[in-house]
């Protein structure tokens, strides 16, 4: 019988969108927040260092520990409970308190979530040997059961009773829930491991995403030396919560973890403030909470709100088990319909990355039933950006996961990236995107429903719908001809035969602090280093002396900022007003909202204060400049790929706007402005011929492009050189050289007059489905043809930059309608 969440159970917020993320966090229930409410009411609660042992307080405590040890299938005779404030802070204690020596060892299964990769820095900072095991070496060796098929494994002479290694072991994948059997760590202590004895081998799950869907029985796994949990994965409520289970009576424990590195007040019996001296009081093997519980617990959260959600998920719910169950039924469902999506030319929608056999008590590993991590086909076989589809989950309420998930391991495994490439893009970096690797994970819990699926569904075709009718485009509105001919230079006119495109210069914006709201202008002077004052000036968070950007700060795009030049004769250079206004849905008070002042005054102190307070961010102006050659900014290389201009101009043309918008209008989404865009120059069709002084040699490139209309998207084909000139002056030639596309970020969203991000993601959305940037490289593996574009994604591209090659350092103007843009053409070979 299908079980049906009620919905009243949850927030109003929570009704509102589709919840795919409980391997993140479960939505809690209101029942859950009312018992605790009512429980906080009636009775009363003091920290717990304030009473003495006898007191109630500490006997409910116990009370509490002994209900989580048998929500676990154990008792206290087994295992004590370690409270600390989740998964993370419990495998960190493990970590750092480990007795780590150059003869010790650490093993860990790679497909492990970052805060478990995280312990291997504590062993090779002590020198500690380190083993990193794949799924495919575990499943070769649990399938032997005879450590004699251990690769590099040494000789049995080596072995010595006095060497210890830590074994973290995943309880189930959060990547893409990859179920592994606790039965492995049985094996390891009777086999062994490398040239550790098993008896010497401490192992530690992370169960914190095993936990959350699959009913764990500690007494039928005794294997498992330390388990570590949190609740907000498996309850919704409280965070801040997790456990160790730490199994008590165990020599290696008592070997390996027998101190502490840090203490804290109350788990000592004395300490000289002046000297390295502090004794502990003797563990007697069966209460290790009294010297590792650090600080005073999160006792109420533990007292009252987590009995609370025991009861809720053991009695109201009907435990576990029940819930394993639904969630099984609602991730098969899901699955197979996911993998029903396909395109009209039969080309799969879905790929997901998962197991190949189901899970059973003779294998290894297999499907845990709760998650399924995907990417999107786009018709010709590449992915759509896994961010991309998580926008259009996002625009439409229905809220995922997407990237690496928190797990290098398996990203490593599934994508094919050798450890080469993950240096590389770890050096890298950009002026808007570093490399995109990652997949989209959606996961399942007790609240899930099949029409939660649906909507995600609906959700995929719309998308998927873009990405067909996208496809074709480029190709189609220039050559008129098939997509699947867009690498054949064959189709494509020749160079020789095609006329050069030229384009009047239709609108010139400048930006003179960077962030800032376009200026439009009529006419502007330009040089050797682009257009006067462009992104000259920047702002500067006075706290933590950052640079602030329109990406991590998008109401800059609320401040719009004009120049007014003056010549000044005698030193023959210009005197610049600025004017400083901020949108009217910008709400300020007690300051103007706008400011005026001369260039020399902008380091006044009003204006620092001015911009801070209509920002709301204490920050202060200066030059790029200045802020480039700041110790701040030299402190790391990588900030100068990120701040600096990427090029002097962004070209762009009226008709890909129009076009973008074209296709908005069909899914009924408001039109975005060319301002959007952040472009320095927007060019146009010539479409008359021109009138005036022209030369012989003028009139021969104006003549090819006469009547001729310029298409959407053809400034992609534009040559790598290009020239600005006077179309009444050819005399006046200003030479581009083209740097690449402009790979666009998340700003092309932001609404210009509230400094907001569109709630629809677009137009980055709509583009991302067919402009990213990436190479087409695949590879083969597990018999499958994955796309190696995946890990060189960058974004989507959408017009050209160039930087100005004219070596004079003279002054030139150029003007709107009167300077024409001549781009050629680049074809592919």
């Amino acid at each position: 019988m299908d079980f049906v969440y009620p919905r009243e159970n949850v927030s109003e917020t929570s009704k509102n969108v589709v919840y795919l993320d409980t391997a993140g966090f479960a939505l809690y229930s209101l029942s859950q927040i009312n018992d605790c409410h009512k429980l906080l009411e009636r009775s009363s609660f003091v920290n717990p260092h304030s009473v003495p042992r006898d007191f109630p307080l500490f006997q409910r405590l116990e009370r509490v520990r002994e209900r989580v040890l048998q929500f676990f299938g154990t008792t206290k005779d087994t295992y004590d409970v370690v409270f600390t404030s989740g998964a993370t802070a419990g495998l960190k204690l493990v970590g750092e308190n480990f007795q780590w020596k150059e003869n010790s060892g650490l093993i860990y299964l790679t497909d492990c979530h970052t805060s478990a990769l995280g312990i291997r820095d504590y062993a090779a900072s002590a020198g500690s040997s380190i083993y990193p095991v794949d799924r495919n070496w575990c499943k070769a060796w649990f399938a032997s059961h005879t450590v004699e098929f251990i690769q590099h494994r040494s000789s049995e002479e080596n072995l010595d009773d006095g060497t210890y290694a830590l074994f973290a072991y995943t309880g189930e994948s959060n990547f893409c829930g990859t179920r592994y059997q606790l039965k492995f760590c049985q094996l390891v202590h009777e086999h062994g491991l490398f040239q550790f004895r098993g008896k010497n081998i401490l192992t530690l799950v992370d169960a914190a995403k095993l936990a959350a869907a699959h009913p764990i029985v500690l007494d039928e796994h005794p294997d498992v030396d330390i388990l570590v949990v949190s609740f907000y994965k498996i309850f919704g409520y409280p965070t801040g919560v997790g456990c160790l289970l730490i199994r008590k009576h165990c020599p290696r424990i008592q070997q390996t973890l027998c101190s502490k590195r840090y203490y804290r007040g109350g788990t000592i019996l004395i300490a000289d403030a002046y000297n390295d001296l502090h004794t502990y009081p003797k563990n007697n093997n069966s209460s290790f909470h009294e010297s590792w519980e650090d600080g005073t617990i999160n006792f109420l959260e533990i007292l009252v709100s987590l009995p609370v959600s025991i009861n809720w998920v053991e009695h109201t719910i009907g435990g576990m088990q029940f819930i394993e169950n639904h969630i099984e039924e609602i991730y098969d469902y899901a699955r197979d319909e996911l993998l029903k999506l396909t395109y009209p030319n039969g080309q799969s929608i879905i790929h997901i990355y998962e197991e190949d056999v189901s899970f059973s008590s003779s294998s290894f590993c297999g499907r845990g039933n709760s998650i399924i991590t995907f990417n999107v086909f786009q018709p010709d076989g590449r992915f759509i950006s896994h961010f991309s589809v998580y926008c259009a989950f996002l625009s439409n309420h229905i809220l995922v996961r997407s990237g690496m998930l928190c797990n290098p391991g398996s990203c490593q495994y599934y994508f094919g990236l050798r450890a080469d490439e993950i240096s590389n893009m770890a050096q890298s970096s950009s002026s808007c995107w570093d490399p995109v690797i990652g997949a989209v994970r959606i996961s399942f819990g007790i609240h899930s429903v099949k029409e939660d699926v649906t909507k995600l569904l609906d959700t995929l075709k719309q998308l998927c719908q873009t990405a067909w009718q996208n496809n074709g485009l480029v190709i189609s509105q220039i050559l008129g001809g098939n997509v699947r001919d867009i690498s054949s230079s064959s189709n494509l006119v020749s160079s020789k035969t095609r006329p050069e495109p030229t384009y009047l210069v239709d609108k010139i914006f400048v930006y003179p602090l960077k962030g800032c709201r376009g200026m439009p202008v009529i006419q502007w002077p330009i040089s050797s280093n682009g257009l006067l004052y462009d992104r000259k000036y920047c702002l500067v968070n006075t706290m933590t002396y950052s640079l602030l950007s329109i990406r991590n700060y998008p109401k800059l795009a609320a401040l719009k900022v004009s120049i007014y030049l003056s010549k000044n004769e005698m030193q023959d250079s210009f005197i610049a007003q600025f004017v400083f206004e901020i949108a009217d849905s910008v709400q300020v008070v007690n300051v103007p909202r706008v400011y005026i002042l001369y260039e020399r005054d902008l380091r006044q102190q009003y204006t620092h204060c001015w911009l801070s307070t209509v920002l709301q961010i204490p920050c202060q102006l200066m030059t790029v400049e200045e802020f480039e050659s700041s110790s701040c900014f030299r402190e790391s290389k990588r900030i100068k790929g990120k701040y600096r201009n990427d090029a002097h101009l962004l070209v762009i043309h009226s008709k890909s706007v129009a076009q973008i918008n074209e296709c908005l209008r069909k899914k009924n989404k408001s039109p975005v402005p060319i301002e959007a865009f952040r472009p320095n120059l927007v060019v146009k069709d010539e479409q008359k011929q021109s009138t005036g002084n022209i030369s012989e040699s003028n009139e021969r490139i104006t003549s090819k492009v006469r009547n001729r209309l310029m298409l959407p998207l053809e400034e992609d084909k534009w040559s790598d050189f290009a020239c600005l000139y006077n179309k009444n002056n050819s005399e006046k030639i200003l030479k581009l050289r083209r740097i690449g596309d402009c790979v666009r970020c998340m700003t092309i969203c932001i609404d210009l007059e509230t400094g907001e991000l569109r709630e629809d993601r677009e137009p980055w959305l709509l583009l991302s489905t067919y402009r990213m940037a990436g190479a087409g490289e695949k590879m083969e593996k597990n018999n499958e043809l994955l796309t190696k574009e995946l890990t060189r994604q960058r974004g989507p591209v959408f017009g050209c930059l160039y930087n100005v090659s004219t070596e004079s350092d003279s002054v030139n103007w150029i003007k709107v309608e009167e300077f024409c843009f001549e781009g050629g053409l680049y074809i592919h070979e």
